[in-house]
C-alpha cells in the first residue's frame, strides 16, 4: 500500500545568483498512518536530490526520522494548466463564426448590388416607346439604397468584431506560446516526490516544511525613483526581473533575492587544540574508516546453513549417470581456431561418443566448429576495437537494457559463469563492447561500484552515505558497502504498478536539468546588468519582497516589486564651461536601506511625469547615490578668457604666461539654484622644476576637485548658489612660469 500523498503548496522561494531554494509547506493529516510514512509529491524532475531537507514546524514532539527522494507518476495536487486552454479553443471558434457571418454579409451585399432595373421597354415599330415607370424605379432604388446602408452598418460591426476577435486570439496564442512549462502531467509522465517517516504526536498547528534546490532561476535588480516638484523629497521603489524554468509555477509565494551563490565550497574552521609537549604532525579528520579485519567470518554460519540445506536434484532414470571423473591431471584445453585436433583428444572423444556417431563425424564436427571460431575471430579483428575497451567478461557491467539505454561502469555482482560457458563465449567471439550492454534479466542484481581497497582512501565520492548499499549474503561483494551509480539509484526509485518503469529515466532527468540550466545562461533584458561576484567586499545580501508574487515557469523575465522607501534628495547643477556651456541637473540621495543598491537601470519620475531612464551604480548601505536628470535650458553660462605674456627676472631668465578666466552664470528659473562649476588648470610633469604653474587667486574661492570615478590632476570647482533671475560672475587667475632654457614646440599655447 502506497504512502498517503499530502497536499502541499510553495510558500517561500529564495532566488540566488543562479538557481533557487524552494520551500514547500504540506498539510499534515489528522492522524499519521501506522508506519508514519507520508509523501509530498509534485516536485520537479530538475531538483537536486542531495539538497532536499524537511522539518516540522509547530510541534516539538513530531520529528522527521527518515527522508528519501522517490520517483512517482502521481498527478500533482495543485491545479495545473491544461494542455490547451479552453479560452484559446473558445476564441478560435468565435473567430470562425464571425468570419462566416462577415462572409455571408459580403455575399448578400454583392448580390443586392448586382440587382438593377430592367432596360426601357421597346415599343412597336412606328409607334412611340412606352412610358418609363419612374415611380417603380425610384421605389426600387430607395429600397436598395436602404438595404445596402443597413448591410454596410452590419458589415462595419462585423469587421470590428472580427478584428477584436482576431486580436484576442493573437493575444491568447502569444500567451500560450510563452506560457508556463508547468502543464498538466500525463499518466505516463514522471515527477519526483519526498517520502518521509514521521514519529511523534500531531498537533493542530503542526505543518511539514520541505525545501529543495532547483536550477533554472535568475534575477537582476531595477529601480523606480519618484521625486516631488522641488526634487527634495521622493520615494524609492526597488524592483527586479526574475526568470525561472524549474517546471513548477511560483504562485502567491514569498520571494527573497540573494546575491550569493546557491552552492559554494567553504572550508569550515577547525579549532586546534593547545598541548604541552613535543610537537607531532596532526592528521586531518576523514569521513571514511578502514573496514575491520575478519568480516568474512561473519558469514560462516550462513555458508554452513546454505550448504547443509541446499536442495538435492533428483536423478532421472531416463538419462544415464555420468561417469565418474578420474583422478589425475585435468583434461587438455580446447584446441585453438584452425588447429588440428590431437590424436589423444580424438580418442577421448571417441570413447565418449553418443550412440550412432562415428569418430569421423565427430572430427568433421570439430573442424566445422574450429572454422566458425576462426571466422568469428576474424570479424572481431575487423572491428578494430582497442583491446583496452574489451573488459573481461566477469568484470563487465550487467547493463540495464531498455531502461537506461546504456551500460553502467560498475562491476557486476552476479556469480561468474561456469568455465565451459565462458570458454564457449570466448570461442564464438561473443564479447561485447561497453557501449552495447546486455539486457538485464528479471531478478538480476544491479551493477554497482566495487568498494575501495582496505588500504586506500576512497575520496569524496564514497562520502555520499545515502548512495551506499549493503549487499546480501549471497552476493560476492558481501561484507562491504557498495556505492550505487546515478542510474542505478533512479532505477531503485521507479516502481509503477509493482513493475519497473521501462523508460529512459536518466535521459528525462537530464533533459529537465538542461532545460532549466538554459535560463541561467539566457541574456538579461536591455540595460540590466548581471550580479557582480563578491559584491561589496565579499558580503552577500538578501532582498525580501514586501508582498507575495507570482512568477510563471516560462523562462521569460517578469518584473517583480520588492519594496518601497521614502528618500530625501538634494538637487544641484553641474557645468564644465571649459568643455560645454550646458548645465546638467543632478540629484544626490541617501540609500535608506540596510542593504546595498546594486547596479541596474532606474526610471526617474517627477510628480507622476516620466523624465528619463538612467543607470545607477552600486551604492553601499546608507551611502550616497548621485545621478543626472538632463540639461537645464533656463540656466545660461558664458566663459571668457584673457592672456598676457611677459618676461621676468633680472636678465629675462623666465617667461610668464598670465591667464585670467571669467565665468558668468545667469539663472532664468523661478527659484534659487545650487551650481557646481568645474574648472581645470594646466599641470606639470613630476620632477620638472623649470616649468611652474601658480594659481594667483579665485573669486569666490574654489577648492580642488578629485573625482572618484577617474584620476584627474589640476581640477578645481566652485559651489555657489544663484538666486532666481540673478547673475553671478566667477573669476580665477593663474600664471605659468617657464624657464628661458625651455621653449614650447610650435609656440606658446594660448588659453581657449
Amino acid at each position: 500500500m502506497a504512502a498517503p500523498l499530502l497536499t502541499s503548496r510553495i510558500d517561500l522561494v529564495t532566488v540566488y545568483r543562479a538557481g533557487a531554494l524552494v520551500e514547500r509547506v504540506a498539510q499534515l493529516p489528522a492522524a499519521l498512518p501506522g508506519d508514519g510514512v507520508v509523501r509530498v509529491g509534485g516536485l520537479p524532475l530538475s531538483l537536486d536530490d542531495s539538497s532536499v531537507r524537511a522539518r516540522v514546524d509547530g510541534a516539538r514532539e513530531l520529528v522527521v526520522r527518515d527522508l528519501r527522494v522517490t520517483l512517482t507518476h502521481d498527478r500533482s495536487e495543485t491545479p495545473l494548466l491544461p494542455v490547451e486552454p479552453a479560452a484559446l479553443r473558445a476564441a478560435r471558434r468565435r473567430l470562425a463564426q464571425l468570419e462566416d457571418r462577415r462572409a455571408h454579409l459580403e455575399a448578400q451585399r454583392a448580390r443586392l448590388s448586382d440587382v438593377t432595373g430592367g432596360p426601357r421597354g421597346q415599343g412597336e415599330r412606328g409607334r412611340p416607346p412606352p412610358p418609363i415607370p419612374f415611380e417603380a424605379r425610384l421605389a426600387w432604388l430607395d429600397f436598395r439604397d436602404g438595404a445596402l446602408e443597413e448591410l454596410d452598418r452590419e458589415l462595419a460591426r462585423a469587421h470590428e468584431a472580427t478584428r477584436l476577435a482576431r486580436q484576442e486570439l493573437a493575444t491568447l496564442e502569444a500567451r500560450d506560446r510563452e506560457a508556463t512549462s508547468e502543464r498538466a502531467p500525463q499518466a505516463h509522465e514522471l515527477r519526483k516526490a519526498a517520502q518521509l517517516t514521521l514519529a511523534g504526536a500531531i498537533t493542530a498547528d503542526a505543518r511539514l516544511v520541505v525545501e529543495y534546490r532547483v536550477p533554472g532561476a535568475r534575477w537582476s535588480p531595477s529601480y523606480t525613483i519618484t521625486l516631488d516638484r522641488g526634487q527634495t523629497r521622493g520615494r524609492l521603489a526597488v524592483r527586479a526581473v526574475v526568470a525561472q524554468r524549474t517546471g513548477e509555477d511560483w504562485r502567491g509565494v514569498a520571494l527573497e533575492l540573494s546575491t550569493a551563490d546557491c552552492q559554494r565550497w567553504t572550508e569550515l574552521p577547525e579549532l586546534k587544540s593547545i598541548r604541552v609537549g613535543r610537537r607531532q604532525p596532526s592528521e586531518s579528520a576523514r569521513g571514511w574508516r578502514q573496514p575491520p579485519a575478519g568480516a568474512a567470518e561473519l558469514f560462516a554460519d550462513y555458508n554452513r546453513f546454505t550448504r547443509d540445506h541446499a536442495p538435492v536434484k533428483p536423478v532421472s532414470e531416463a538419462k544415464p549417470a555420468k561417469p565418474a571423473v578420474p583422478s589425475g591431471p585435468p583434461p587438455p584445453p580446447p584446441p585453438l581456431a584452425g588447429a588440428p585436433m590431437p590424436a589423444q583428444q580424438s580418442m577421448t572423444l571417441a570413447g565418449g561418443l553418443p550412440p550412432g556417431v562415428t569418430l569421423q563425424d565427430a572430427i568433421r564436427q570439430a573442424e566445422a566448429e574450429a572454422r566458425l571460431r576462426s571466422e568469428a575471430e576474424a570479424r572481431a579483428r575487423d572491428m578494430a576495437m582497442p583491446a583496452a575497451m574489451l573488459a573481461p567478461e566477469s568484470k563487465k557491467s550487467s547493463g540495464f537494457g531498455g531502461l537506461f539505454g546504456g551500460g553502467g561502469g560498475g562491476v557486476s555482482r552476479a556469480a561468474p559463469p561456469p568455465p565451459a560457458a565462458k570458454a564457449r563465449r570466448v570461442a564464438t567471439g561473443a564479447a561485447r563492447p561497453p557501449s552495447a550492454p546486455r539486457p538485464s534479466a528479471p531478478g538480476q542484481p544491479l551493477a554497482r561500484s566495487t568498494p575501495p581497497p582496505p588500504s586506500s582512501d576512497p575520496g569524496d565520492d564514497w562520502l555520499s552515505y545515502g548512495d551506499l548499499r549493503m549487499p546480501t549474503p549471497s552476493e560476492s561483494t558481501r561484507g562491504a558497502l557498495v556505492r550505487l551509480e546515478r542510474h542505478e539509484r533512479y532505477r531503485e526509485l521507479v516502481w509503477v504498478r509493482e513493475r519497473s518503469y521501462e523508460r529512459h529515466v536518466v535521459a528525462l532527468i537530464d533533459a529537465a536539468e538542461t532545460q532549466a540550466a538554459g535560463v541561467e545562461r539566457s541574456p538579461l533584458p536591455a540595460r540590466h546588468k548581471p550580479l557582480a561576484p563578491q559584491e561589496l567586499g565579499g558580503f552577500d545580501y538578501i532582498y525580501r519582497a514586501e508582498g507575495r508574487v507570482e512568477i510563471l515557469s516560462d523562462g521569460a523575465y517578469h518584473g517583480v516589486p520588492l519594496l518601497t522607501e521614502d528618500i530625501a534628495a538634494k538637487p544641484f547643477h553641474v557645468v564644465v564651461p571649459r568643455v560645454s556651456n550646458d548645465v546638467f541637473r543632478r540629484v544626490t540621495l541617501r540609500n535608506p536601506l540596510e542593504v546595498p543598491l546594486l547596479a541596474g537601470p532606474a526610471d526617474i519620475y517627477q510628480d507622476g511625469d516620466f523624465l528619463l531612464s538612467t543607470d545607477l551604480r552600486t551604492c553601499a548601505p546608507r551611502g550616497e547615490l548621485e545621478f543626472g536628470l538632463g540639461v537645464v535650458q533656463a540656466i545660461k553660462v558664458a566663459r571668457n578668457t584673457r592672456f598676457a605674456e611677459e618676461t621676468a627676472g633680472l636678465m629675462g631668465g623666465a617667461l610668464l604666461l598670465r591667464h585670467a578666466i571669467e565665468i558668468e552664470l545667469a539663472n532664468r528659473t523661478g527659484s534659487e539654484v545650487a551650481i557646481e562649476v568645474r574648472e581645470r588648470v594646466p599641470v606639470t610633469r613630476e620632477g620638472d622644476d623649470e616649468v611652474v604653474v601658480e594659481v594667483a587667486e579665485a573669486t569666490p574661492p574654489w577648492r580642488s576637485y578629485e573625482p572618484e570615478e577617474h584620476k584627474l590632476r589640476g581640477g578645481h570647482r566652485w559651489s555657489v548658489r544663484v538666486p532666481a533671475g540673478d547673475t553671478l560672475t566667477l573669476k580665477a587667475r593663474y600664471v605659468v612660469r617657464i624657464s628661458s632654457r625651455r621653449e614650447l614646440v610650435g609656440g606658446n599655447r594660448r588659453e581657449r
